[in-house]
């Protein structure tokens, strides 16, 4: 979206907390998901999840579909792998 809006102004963009692009960017993002899940597709969203932001905007879903969390975290030793951590279907469900 920084290109889109800005062009080649958006270079010297900084993201930081509650920016101008951030907050036009997460209704943006929920609404396709929610797009992608009320006509069935099967869909993979990845994003830093923040409980206290996520959370209210997920639990609409609920209502659509089945909701897993996966959470992931990196090597310290390797940071350009990431893993899958904890993942079990019990403490993966929004509730």
């Amino acid at each position: 979206m920084v290109h889109a809006t800005w062009g080649h102004a958006a270079a010297g963009f900084v993201a930081r907390p509650g920016d101008e692009l951030t907050a036009r960017t997460l209704p943006v993002f929920f609404a396709v998901l929610e797009l992608l899940i009320s006509a069935g597709v099967t869909t993979v969203a990845e994003a830093a999840f923040q409980d206290h932001v996520w959370r209210p905007r997920l639990e609409p879903l609920l209502d659509l579909t089945r909701l897993r969390i996966v959470n992931c975290a990196v090597d310290p030793g390797n940071p350009t792998r990431s893993f899958a951590v904890d993942f079990t279907p019990s403490d993966s469900v929004i509730r």
